[in-house]
């Protein structure tokens, strides 16, 4: 589902509407139209496991406003699913529009252990988390503990280096750089740490080394693509102007919640270009890493 809608005067619609929506709406449109485009994608290496198909508690740690886990669970039924996120009004809508005996959304800050969560989960999943947290190698520690036996943990962040597409993106490529700038000056957010985790998890003098193996990557511990890589693609024919909101709600967020200066002129013809050619294509930006938890 498109968050715009197509019709006459196009662009002065959207980009009035981008102005006008607070930044909280704005997550909330970001987060569906984002599920929308990625989730069969970046999920497809686990849902053909006969270890994922055994499972039967999913916890998803910064689920936010519950987009993923209630995919997951309409195309997963015979599961259980608990989301947890720190944010009260995401977990609050979570609760409101999608809470069942099956999906439950709880208030928790990842960073600090749930003892009710102890061995409960044959899965755990960070998706685009750990480069938001103050200290995400210790929600890895937890996310240990919350494991059963046997059970795997799933990491999708961020990676912008691998990002690419068939058409130059200048003014997404800066507004990502001063993004990291700023994380790096407040000393919060952290838009590497999945490969810094991965090459933790392979060095048998880390402190993360004895609670995960590395079961599949489409990125080495330098930040470069795996011989089997799973790269996320996206193509203009197959979902049209789904990316177009996509790419400008990310860019007004960054507008408005980190005061990031962002030209909507140039950012509409920018993702405008994707839309109207029919063979562009994007590689996501992203490190899919999966674990498996160590006896």
């Amino acid at each position: 589902m498109q968050w715009s809608r197509n019709g006459s005067n196009l662009k002065e619609q959207l980009l009035n509407r981008l102005e006008s929506t607070d930044l909280d709406n704005l997550w909330i449109q970001f987060l569906k139209v984002q599920s929308d485009l990625f989730f069969d994608k970046e999920f497809a290496p686990i849902f053909d496991q006969t270890w994922w198909h055994e499972a039967r508690d999913i916890l998803e740690i910064g689920s936010r406003n519950g987009d993923l886990l209630v995919k997951m669970s309409a195309a997963f039924p015979d599961k259980k699913y608990v989301g947890i996120d720190q944010q009260f009004s995401s977990i609050a809508r979570a609760q409101e529009h999608f809470q069942s005996d099956r999906l439950t959304f709880i208030e928790w800050d990842a960073e600090c252990f749930q003892e009710a969560f102890s061995g409960r989960f044959d899965v755990v999943i960070f998706y685009l988390t750990l480069q938001h947290l103050k200290q995400p190698k210790i929600a890895l520690e937890h996310a240990y503990r919350y494991l059963k036996k046997g059970g795997h943990g799933y990491i999708v962040d961020s990676h912008d280096s691998s990002r690419q597409s068939s058409y130059p993106t200048p003014l997404l490529d800066k507004a990502v750089k001063a993004l990291n700038e700023q994380n790096r000056n407040r000393g919060k957010g952290n838009r590497l740490i999945s490969i810094q985790i991965q090459q933790e998890l392979n060095n048998q003098n880390s402190p993360l080394f004895p609670y995960f193996s590395v079961q599949m990557s489409n990125l080495d511990d330098q930040g470069h693509d795996t011989k089997d890589c799973l790269q996320v693609m996206i193509y203009s024919k197959d979902v049209g102007a789904a990316y177009r909101d996509y790419y400008l709600l990310f860019l007004k967020i960054l507008n408005k919640g980190w005061n990031i200066p962002i030209d909507f002129e140039q950012a509409y013809e920018e993702a405008g270009y994707f839309v109207e050619n029919k063979d562009a294509w994007l590689r996501s930006g992203k490190h899919v890493l999966l674990l498996e938890r160590k006896e």
